[in-house]
């Protein structure tokens, strides 16, 4: 059977937290300690925790009711379908009965793992759990704060790179993915490409491209075009620079800001000299919000 890295990573997971478990066994921490005794995960953990097919596993930490106020409850960001395995630092031989809450609720389950298979948004919530031990005496659990939900989609606002382009180098290539957008038959995505030549001399570069030139091609090799050149055509463009963050340039200079109205797919921005030309020149490639 082949496995995912998402499954490998949780194995390894699995194995740090035996040893950490162990580790708070062999080793516990000094009466009057500010904090309880059995540390096993370090919260929050990075978002989401969990994959579909894949289960996350967390060991409660018991609560030392010394503390005031209680900590605040350890967090588990989760995907919709993934798996959660909760359970209790005692060995079965201690353990007469378990009561799993959620939200204040006992929950029909009993044993010292509680587990879920695949989880929902609804199954988000507050968990923890009490233990009664075969000497009768009581041990309570801190809660986890589990939440259930589609990560929100990242997005990637701007690339920029810098390089020399000349004989054995004609080229600066920066490629990027305009994705589907939710809800819409036809994605209309508006890009901002700027070629950064002559302007770079005011920031220390002694050989700026003197006449850089932008092509936007598609994954096919077809070419974009036209352009919309801001200088050539400012009307509702020549603010565009500006609302996304991208450093002014002097009027009148051979540097390229250029836009593009592109739909979904795999583009490459290519710069060139226009003339043949050598020099150093910043490719920038900004999404400019609706």
């Amino acid at each position: 059977m082949k496995t995912s890295p998402s499954a490998l990573l949780v194995l390894a997971a699995a194995l740090c937290l035996d040893h950490a478990l162990s580790s708070a066994a062999d080793h516990p921490l000094p009466e009057g300690s500010n904090r309880p005794q059995d540390i096993i995960i370090d919260f929050p953990q990075p978002f989401p925790v969990g994959e579909k097919q894949i289960s996350t596993s967390v060991v409660l930490r018991t609560v030392e009711f010394k503390y005031a106020p209680a900590p605040a409850p350890a967090v588990v960001n989760l995907a919709p379908g993934s798996g959660l395995k909760l359970s209790l630092p005692f060995d079965d031989s201690v353990v007469q009965s378990v009561r799993w809450i959620k939200d204040g609720k006992v929950l029909p389950a009993a044993g010292k793992t509680y587990e879920v298979a695949s989880m929902t948004p609804e199954q988000s919530g507050n968990y923890s759990a009490n233990l009664t031990k075969t000497d009768f005496t009581g041990v309570a659990f801190e809660q986890v704060m589990v939440r259930v939900e589609t990560p929100a989609r990242q997005r990637l606002l701007n690339l920029s790179m810098r390089a020399t382009i000349g004989p054995a180098n004609r080229f600066v290539i920066g490629g990027f993915v305009v994705s589907p957008s939710a809800g819409k038959l036809v994605e209309n995505k508006l890009i901002l490409i700027r070629a950064i030549g002559p302007s770079l001399a005011a920031y220390g570069v002694g050989d700026p491209l003197a006449d850089p030139e932008v092509h936007l091609f598609r994954q096919d090799g077809s070419e974009v075009s036209p352009p919309i050149v801001i200088a050539i055509y400012p009307g509702p463009f020549d603010g565009i620079p500006a609302k996304v963050g991208a450093f002014p340039i002097p009027a009148g200079t051979k540097d390229v800001s250029t836009v593009f109205f592109v739909s979904a797919g795999v583009y490459s921005a290519r710069v060139l000299s226009a003339g043949g030309g050598s020099g150093t020149v910043l490719l920038e490639i900004y999404e400019v919000p609706e």
